[in-house]
């Protein structure tokens, strides 16, 4: 049914017989009779024709309270929450995931609830609401999950902190503080060793090699920090995959490594990188031999970052290589990868309206380069984390959040590759 209320155009969808609901509202605020003619639209609201069954069972999950106030769910079945990355689906894009530990006795399994999303597009990832009043707010990973936190290490390295004048003002120098720290971090391919990592503008940041690791052994140069600079970590995965001789293991930035011949034996496998289709390099690993050290089982590509020489970009870890039939094999189960594109972090460095006020004894302090008002509804922080403002029309209160933009990109792999390292697991 379509129908007119003065300057709107009503639409009303029969869902059921004689029962008809809004689903389409569109405001005019004006049009144009001469020429050939039109209208000025400044406001559309639309909801979808399909409602859900306020009783219907979504995943484990089931409704047991609907009215106009509240809806209550419950799960209709156990849900056991185990260590070592447990994921698990608990109701349509909503999942648990816990930590992956080994041991329990000490501390407790750490969890979260997160929504899974796969279409391409950009999500915005937001913290608590807060009021827009004089006083002090603060977020870091706990309670913003646009901050890097890694789950299975208990890892929360970024903080910041709002000053907020009584009227509405985020003054220069003094408004917005953040500060972030390295820490301590694991290879997710445990026998590499660790290296320090750091949280910097809400993504994953490679800061140096440990010196015990097998990669500061191949290094040239392992700390970037010294020369003022970050990298983001693209992959660190100790996902076990069988790759084929002829067929490539994605990576990103454009990279790929194809296994280009394995020898009769089933013991040396020949390999070569390629970056956007173009050879850079090529080596042959012996992850079978008898006597095969760590050097022998892992591929090691090392590139110059900035100012830091002969840095490893890229790593793989072979368990074996093998021969079935007459299909020659490779287990790949340790991936790693850093970014060749640095971040800078030198003293005085901007990102949006943020600079870079000191780095000491490895922490990154930077502070607002003007003074803000939360008057603005939206309001671009520093790369891709933003401050929002409501609109509240009775101007008692008004609430304000930070947030950041995340990117789900569309990738389709090409005839020969045979498996991807998506940039975030999950988020």
């Amino acid at each position: 049914m379509i129908g007119f209320s003065k300057s709107s155009y009503i639409y009303n969808y029969e869902y059921e017989e004689d029962e008809k609901f809004i689903t389409i509202a569109i405001h005019f605020k004006n049009h144009f009779p001469s020429g050939d003619g039109g209208a000025w639209c400044d406001g559309v609201f639309q909801i979808a024709d399909n409602f859900e069954d306020p009783g219907k069972r979504i995943g484990k999950m089931t409704t047991r309270t609907a009215n106009k106030n509240r809806i209550i769910m419950k799960n209709v079945e156990n849900i056991e929450l185990k260590p070592k990355n447990n994921d698990i689906n608990f109701m349509g894009k909503f999942w648990i995931k816990t930590a992956g530990k080994d041991d329990l006795d000490e501390n407790p399994l750490r969890f979260c609830i997160y929504r899974k999303e796969d279409k391409p597009g950009i999500y915005e990832i937001r913290g608590p609401l807060a009021l827009v009043q004089d006083g002090e707010e603060s977020w870091n990973a706990e309670n913003f999950a646009g901050f890097y936190f890694d789950l299975d290490n208990n890892i929360n390295t970024e903080n910041i902190s709002f000053s907020i004048t009584c009227d509405h003002q985020l003054k220069e120098k003094t408004g917005i503080v953040y500060t972030t720290h390295p820490e301590h971090s694991i290879f997710s391919f445990k026998d590499w060793g660790g290296f320090s990592v750091i949280g910097f503008l809400g993504e994953k940041y490679f800061v140096a090699y440990d010196d015990d690791s097998y990669l500061r052994s191949e290094s040239d140069q392992w700390d970037l920090m010294n020369y003022e600079r970050l990298s983001k970590v693209l992959i660190d995965s100790d996902n076990e995959s069988i790759l084929m001789q002829g067929k490539t293991l994605r990576l990103a930035e454009g990279y790929g490594l194809t296994i280009t011949s394995i020898d009769i034996d089933g013991n040396r496998a020949w390999i070569e990188l390629s970056k956007d289709g173009q050879k850079v390099d090529d080596s042959v690993v012996s992850p079978s031999d008898q006597d095969a050290e760590m050097k022998d089982k892992t591929y090691c590509y090392k590139k110059d970052i900035e100012r830091c020489n002969g840095i490893p970009l890229i790593a793989v870890h072979f368990k074996n290589a093998f021969s079935i039939d007459e299909y020659d094999l490779v287990t790949i189960d340790g991936v790693w990868q850093i970014s060749e594109t640095s971040k800078d972090i030198n003293e005085g460095k901007e990102y949006s309206r943020m600079k870079i006020k000191s780095v000491e004894n490895g922490e990154i302090t930077m502070i607002n380069t003007e003074d803000l008002s939360l008057r603005r509804r939206s309001l671009p922080l520093m790369e891709h984390i933003l401050i929002r403002t409501s609109e509240d029309l009775s101007k008692e209160k008004e609430y304000f959040y930070i947030c950041r933009e995340d990117t789900v990109e569309f990738w389709e792999p090409g005839e020969n590759d045979v498996i991807y390292y998506p940039r975030r697991g999950w988020a």
